[in-house]
């Protein structure tokens, strides 16, 4: 009888420790959480609540423990798997890019930009041209700048898998209402009966409003790589006719050639925009 008090006492006492057996989460983000663990998986982790064994059954991933300790002293530790597509936790908190026009030289201009993420699937993306400091191939000597600006909203899969994830903030295909304006002066033909060869500085003002579609990619998780294109409607301005004093029916004034898009004229005010930019991704 007595063996059966102490065999079923002992049972108690270590089904007491087994039950109450702290093991130590520690995670990436440098916090760390008592629990016991029930088990781990290829990809997750399962725990309960240390100190109720009726808690229901937790699960977290094994990408975000650096390392477990467990009530025995034995210590776990989750590498970082180098073939892993997913990206970094710090790479993750880079939610922010400055930009290159890559093209935009040839088109006569320099243009930067920048971009910064508004919240999950938005960001705002603003860009500025200094015309003039690119090529010139018709030597018109042009001068003068714009300004875009507009908001990307990423577009989602048509269908979600189980544990599909975003493989980072701002990559994936995308939509971007935009306004542009420019505003720049070039050298023209005055075509003047009495001055035919003279040469007279018009100045230009256009407004826009693109739809724009495009996709950005992540490179070595510090890189962006974006390709698009706008479509959209316009409106220019121009001293063409008081420069050249122009009494002409059909109108020469405009200027398809907006340094930040294309203009299609008065009679068919489409405008027509589109790229390649480089950036550079910061918290």
């Amino acid at each position: 009888m007595k063996h059966c008090i102490y065999f079923l006492l002992f049972f108690l006492i270590g089904a007491t420790i087994d039950a109450t057996a702290q093991d130590t989460l520690y995670y990436k983000n440098g916090s760390k959480q008592i629990v016991k663990v029930i088990e781990v998986g290829l990809d997750d982790l399962k725990y309960r609540d240390f100190l109720n064994i009726d808690a229901p059954i937790f699960m977290v991933s094994k990408s975000e423990i650096y390392r477990v300790v467990f009530a025995d002293g034995n210590k776990l530790f989750f590498e970082e798997d180098p073939l892993s597509l997913e990206p970094s936790a710090e790479s993750l908190k880079k939610t922010n890019a400055i930009k290159f026009e890559f093209l935009s030289p040839l088109a006569g201009a320099l243009a930067f930009g920048m971009e910064n993420m508004i919240k999950k699937g938005v960001s705002l993306e603003t860009k500025i041209g200094i015309i003039g400091a690119g090529f010139d191939p018709q030597e018109i000597n042009p001068g003068g700048a714009y300004l875009k600006a507009g908001v990307k909203f990423m577009s989602s899969p048509d269908y979600y898998v189980r544990g599909m994830k975003r493989t980072h903030q701002l990559r994936g295909g995308y939509i971007k209402p935009e306004i542009i304006f420019s505003k720049y002066a070039i050298d023209r033909q005055a075509n003047m009966p009495f001055a035919p060869s003279q040469v007279v500085r018009v100045d230009y003002t256009n407004f826009a409003f693109n739809l724009v579609f495009g996709k950005q990619r992540i490179l070595g998780e510090i890189m962006t790589f974006d390709w698009y294109v706008g479509v959209g409607y316009g409106t220019q301005t121009n001293n063409f006719n008081s420069q050249t004093h122009s009494t002409t029916d059909e109108d020469e004034s405009w200027f398809a050639k907006a340094y930040s898009h294309t203009y299609g004229g008065p009679r068919s005010p489409i405008t027509i925009s589109g790229g390649l930019t480089f950036g550079f991704l910061f918290k």
